[in-house]
């Protein structure tokens, strides 16, 4: 019984070991220069007042985050200040 399960667990390793050595390139490797960023849908605008879309709120949040902030005193939105 220990040799069957010897084979099986060879057979298994040879064929993951195959795997990886048959794959072209990593497959989380992007190419040189370039984000590549995986989203559940298309990105309808890149328009900041127009965040009606869930997928467009969230890449909103990502480019524009800490640029503006509300100032909660006068609702008005203004420049965040930098942080040194």
């Amino acid at each position: 019984m220990m040799k069957k399960f010897r084979n099986q667990a060879t057979a298994g390793f040879l064929i993951l070991l195959a795997g990886v050595l048959l794959l072209p390139t990593p497959l989380s490797a992007a190419p040189q220069g370039k984000l590549v960023v995986a989203l559940s849908s298309d990105v309808g605008t890149l328009d900041p007042q127009n965040h009606n879309i869930r997928i467009n709120y969230i890449v909103g949040w990502h480019l524009y985050d800490k640029l503006v902030i509300l100032n909660q005193k006068i609702v008005k939105i203004g420049p965040q200040p930098s942080v040194s």
